[in-house]
């Protein structure tokens, strides 16, 4: 007969319940229907959980693996892991099973798209719109497709079109302005990014590019308005502390100019721009030593660059 301490007995006692707890988890987890694992897939993917997601779909599947939903839903979540491969598997399984299924196309289409594969992703995005003429998100796609290619008045088509069948699409409106920007079209890009705001108001990178048109355009106030909120939304970014940097400069803040290129250093060592200008500032307050410090390291950096750029 085995005789346990009182202490013993308490530790094998919780060992014991842990074990009857964890056995009733799984046991209960193994009685789940596909639509319950598929909840609980959608609830990691909110928490931006997406292992647990995608393990929780892989469960949803085994039990109907005729379910095109799945596959593509599946898809999204490896598109978001930066798995592009395993998305287009999952898509062309889901298209396999539902030859009708244009958001299928549309989401195999932006896989493509991120591999670099833009000839396989226009012809998904066409065929998305054939199958669905209404589908917002699949004109915008196309028209980030043209974009890319550079055919920008047909990007800004797409665009029009995927506004004018959800008039909420703050990337559509964002991805327009961006297209007016390159046709020098400054202020009907402002219109579209505050659009985008609108509807996205986390959307920091509408607010650089807003900033950015704003100092162009020598409104100072208003650009780094902008360029704040990118650092509330953004704390590490770099680039925005520079453009603040700049616009405090262009201000005549040297104080102010000269604590964002130090924070926007601090944050990207590597920063060649914020090094010249930093090294500006310090030129203009007399500071000949350390502006030329700062400048060779600029240009100590700009030639790395060079050398990286013809090695790869």
């Amino acid at each position: 007969m085995i005789n346990l301490k009182k202490n013993q007995l308490i530790s094998f006692c919780f060992v014991l319940v842990a074990i009857l707890l964890l056995s009733t988890i799984v046991s209960a987890e193994s009685k789940l229907s596909a639509g319950e694992w598929r909840i609980k897939g959608e609830h990691f993917v909110e928490v931006e959980d997406y292992d647990n997601a995608v393990l929780a779909y892989n469960e949803a599947v085994k039990l109907e693996p005729k379910n095109a939903k799945i596959y593509n839903n599946l898809g999204a979540i490896y598109i978001v892991k930066g798995q592009n491969d395993l998305a287009i598997a999952d898509f062309k399984k889901a298209i396999e099973l539902n030859p009708q299924f244009a958001d299928a196309y549309n989401n195999r289409g932006v896989a493509y798209s991120h591999n670099g594969e833009n000839n396989m992703a226009i012809k998904d995005y066409n065929k998305a719109i054939e199958l669905n003429p209404k589908s917002a998100d699949a004109y915008c796609n196309r028209g980030n497709y043209h974009s890319k290619t550079g055919q920008n008045d047909v990007a800004i088509a797409d665009y029009n079109k995927a506004i004018e069948l959800n008039p909420q699409d703050s990337k559509a409106y964002y991805n327009r302005g961006t297209m007016y920007v390159h046709k020098g079209e400054c202020d009907l890009a402002i219109n579209d990014y505050t659009k985008a705001i609108e509807f996205s108001p986390h959307m920091a990178d509408a607010y650089m590019n807003r900033g950015i048109i704003y100092s162009n355009k020598k409104q100072y106030d208003m650009a780094i308005t902008d360029y704040t909120k990118v650092i509330e939304l953004r704390s590490q970014d770099a680039g925005a502390y520079m453009n603040r940097g700049n616009a405090y400069s262009d201000m005549g803040q040297n104080d102010a100019a000269i604590a964002d290129y130090n924070k926007a250093i601090e944050l990207n060592h590597q920063y060649a721009d914020a090094y010249f200008n930093r090294g500006n500032y310090y030129s203009k307050v007399g500071q000949s030593d350390v502006a030329i410090a700062d400048y060779s390291k600029a240009i100590e950096l700009n030639v790395l660059m060079l050398i990286k750029g013809k090695t790869m």
